[in-house]
């Protein structure tokens, strides 16, 4: 604005704030759009308010056209600046180039009169038009008016709720071939850039493909496009993509856990581990279900141009019915020695008691061999209270870091089966590991995160299976402690086992600080799950496929419906309002939002891949 006196401009400010108040009493949220500069040539003695609701066609760009008296020059307009006076007819014929409706004209008597303003209306958003006017200056302000339920609401993540992008079985790109009961999305996971296109790619299991027998399995490693959706595809399973045929048997589920280790032989692709829980070597019975874990060396296609493989025969300590690799992750060099450790849960182990379960800790030597392994459980490490059946280490495994900056590594690790908050309602264990001599690894201290304890006030019932699945997210909520995904997958909110996912802020302690829960009516309208879904049952940090600096967390869901599905949904750390980083959100750090209108960047407040009026409203909020 210009030649403005202070107090005026104090005044169109509450009138904008008593216009914002209206709208939160009625259940919507204000979104401040221009001020226009002062006007010294109008000259009205009295204050007169008014606002007007203008009628808007949905998911359609539209523009006010709206009078402006006094102004005798046509000066053009660009839509993401300031608004300047233009004829009419000029935006009459402007505004079809540009893809526009025109909503609202003025009276003949002021066409003729006066000149038009113009000001750009976010797409498919009621809009209203509020204007003050004073002696010596002119304020007019469009607001859009956004139900509050379309706003960020979560606490201390953002989470960008009109992202949400499903990649199902029934997907072109996998030809077909992945047919009901196959429970594609079982396991998902993160592998870097492997095709070298500037897009990171991903795996996702499909534990009980039929190909090589009755859920024998499979994984399908999927190269993606920046916008989430899937490129190509292929297949790794028993004969198929480079897996050796006589490796995996009917029964194994081979690809129930994933996990991208990283370019583990330095060729420069990224290469992936592989789990198959229910496999036995040859001559054991196939009813042993003791487990193995496969390294498949990636070529830039996706295929494999090397396996190995790992269980009881060379060097992991397996008996029958231990189902190692239920859970698996990649859980980086833990003690710097220069090797990468993968875990992998055993949650049918024996150790102290009946199915309690262990973790087993396997470093990796460069061509995928086993270099030596740690076991953990409550033998080793009394405080992890574990009862009968609870099945510690399955299904989900993640590395949190550091978070208290002692040295060690926090690692989470679920126990779906605890009975904390109801029988089989399920819990988080934190364990904070730290390597010995030897190369070995010791669990110094642990948390809980459970019904009853650990700072969680998400409620759990019978049979939830909380912490089936966990992920990393990083350090989401900026309080510089690491975070989690923490899968609930048999949750009923809404309807029998639909299933859900917890948002945890945690922690130096490994407590739950701030959570938020995305499930089915809790503020995601992209979000259609059905009974029996059991969305969070595959959880994983895909990275940051879009480019832009957010995560893209894979929940897996489906439960074998049309073969599975994963769902994508785009998280990111909280961006602030204070655009210009000056420590005040104001007038400056407006115009920079609204100039980068309809682009992704810093702007885009709520991560949904472009600057909305739903930012506009956060910046506001925050004025």
């Amino acid at each position: 604005m210009t030649n403005e006196d202070p107090t005026i401009r104090r005044r169109a400010i509450n009138h904008l704030l008593d216009s914002v108040r209206l709208g939160e009493a009625v259940g919507m949220c204000t979104m401040a759009l221009r001020f226009t500069e002062a006007l010294p040539d109008v000259h009205t003695p009295m204050l007169a308010r008014m606002t007007m609701l203008v009628a808007y066609e949905p998911f359609e760009p539209a523009i006010f056209l709206g009078w402006r008296n006094g102004v005798t020059t046509t000066r053009e307009m660009s839509l993401a600046q300031h608004q300047a006076g233009c004829s009419l007819e000029f935006w009459r014929t402007m505004a079809p180039a540009h893809g526009l409706k025109v909503l609202a004209e003025p009276s003949r008597e002021r066409r003729t009169n006066g000149k038009i303003w113009l000001a750009p209306v976010p797409r498919g958003i009621p809009v209203a038009i509020s204007s003050m006017m004073r002696r010596a200056t002119s304020f007019i302000t469009l607001l859009a008016l956004v139900p509050m339920a379309a706003a960020m609401a979560g606490g201390d993540f953002t989470v960008a709720q009109l992202q949400s992008v499903v990649l199902s079985g029934q997907h072109p790109v996998f030809g077909g071939g992945i047919t009901t009961g196959e429970r594609f999305g079982r396991a998902c996971t993160g592998l870097g850039d492997v095709d070298a296109d500037g897009v990171p790619d991903i795996a996702v299991g499909s534990r009980s493909d039929q190909d090589g027998g009755t859920d024998a399995g499979a994984v399908y490693v999927v190269l993606m496009n920046r916008d989430l959706s899937p490129k190509a595809a292929i297949k790794l399973g028993p004969g198929s993509g480079g897996v050796p045929t006589n490796w995996i048997a009917s029964g194994d589920m081979f690809g129930y856990g994933v996990a991208g280790i990283g370019d583990l032989d330095g060729d420069g692709t990224p290469d992936l581990a592989i789990t198959s829980p229910n496999a036995e070597p040859a001559g054991t019975p196939t009813t042993a279900n003791r487990g193995a874990l496969f390294i498949c060396f990636l070529r830039p296609d996706g295929s494999a141009r090397a396996v190995t493989r790992i269980d009881d025969t060379n060097g992991l300590p397996l008996a029958n019915g231990d189902s190692c690799g239920q859970g698996c992750a990649h859980l980086g060099d833990l003690d710097g020695d220069g090797f990468t450790e993968v875990g992998l849960g055993a949650p049918g182990t024996d150790d102290q008691g009946f199915n309690r379960g262990v973790v087993h800790i396997v470093s990796l030597r460069p061509d995928g061999t086993m270099l030596r392994q740690t076991t953990l459980g409550q033998g080793v490490a009394p405080s992890l209270m574990l009862d009968d059946i609870d099945n510690f280490g399955g299904r989900g495994l993640a590395r949190l870091g550091d978070l208290d900056g002692d040295g060690a590594i926090e690692v989470a690790v679920g126990c779906y089966r605890d009975d904390d908050g109801g029988v089989d309602a399920g819990a988080v264990w934190i364990l904070s590991l730290r390597g010995i001599a030897g190369g070995a690894f010791v669990i110094e201290r642990t948390a809980k995160i459970s019904g009853t304890q650990g700072g969680l006030t998400t409620p759990l019932a019978d049979d939830d299976l909380f912490g089936m699945t966990v992920a990393p997210l990083g350090d989401l909520n900026q309080d510089g402690i690491a975070d989690i995904a923490i899968g609930n997958n048999k949750d009923d909110i809404g309807a029998t086992d639909i299933g859900a996912v917890v948002l945890a802020g945690l922690s130096s302690a490994g407590a739950v600080n701030t959570e938020r829960v995305i499930a089915q009516g809790s503020g995601f309208p992209g979000l259609t799950l059905i009974p029996g879904e059991r969305f969070g049952r595959a959880l994983a940090n895909l990275g940051d496929l879009r480019g832009d600096g957010s995560v893209v967390l894979g929940v897996g869901a489906g439960a074998g419906v049309n073969g599975g599905r994963l769902w994508m949904i785009v998280i990111g750390a909280q961006r602030s309002p204070d655009l210009n980083h000056d420590g005040t959100v104001d007038g400056a750090d407006l115009s920079l939002l609204l100039a980068a209108w309809s682009l992704s960047g810093p702007t885009d407040l709520d991560w949904s891949g472009s600057t909305t009026g739903a930012d506009l409203s956060a910046l506001l909020g925050a004025w």
